[in-house]
């Protein structure tokens, strides 16, 4: 499948530590080999991330530094409505993120699924580097990433 619709998308402020964990992420995700039939965006602090993604894209896989309460490095998987619904999974950008999302019907735009990997970061303070406990999460992050695009695809392939 050569254009899977597929688009993943780091987001974060690399000026503020670990609050950049997506935009990181990208960045090691962009020297994988094979990963061309998937969009990879380095959105950084841009408030309509939406607008970066082609036309063919139907699924986004968003990354993003989140407080769902736990501990520094937890990993989270939720969706925009959990982020409407419960309030317990918070995208540290989530008013642009939601907003971005509710605004794709004025773009004449409808994804199939959307998908948010937040990791709970451990500093917030300036810096340009990630925390060394978030760092080394990213490994972590790419596999659960590949995971999702290689869950997507099969899912697409068993509806032909």
């Amino acid at each position: 499948m050569s254009n899977p619709g597929i688009a993943v998308i780091g987001i974060g402020n690399i000026l503020l530590s670990d609050e950049g964990i997506g935009v990181h992420t990208v960045q090691q995700m962009m020297k994988q080999p094979n990963i061309s039939e998937v969009e990879i965006i380095d959105a950084g602090t841009c408030a309509d991330i939406m607008m970066l993604i082609s036309d063919s894209v139907e699924h986004v896989i968003i990354i993003d530094a989140a407080n769902g309460g736990g501990e520094p490095g937890d990993i989270y998987r939720f969706t925009p409505e959990d982020i409407d619904t419960t309030g317990s999974m918070v995208s540290l950008h989530e008013n642009n993120l939601v907003a971005g999302i509710k605004m794709l019907p004025l773009y004449n735009r409808e994804l199939k699924s959307i998908i948010i990997l937040g990791i709970e970061p451990g500093t917030l303070e300036s810096g340009l580097e990630l925390s060394p406990e978030i760092a080394a999460k990213i490994p972590r992050l790419i596999e659960l990433i590949n995971r999702e695009i290689k869950n997507l695809i099969e899912s697409m392939e068993d509806k032909r």
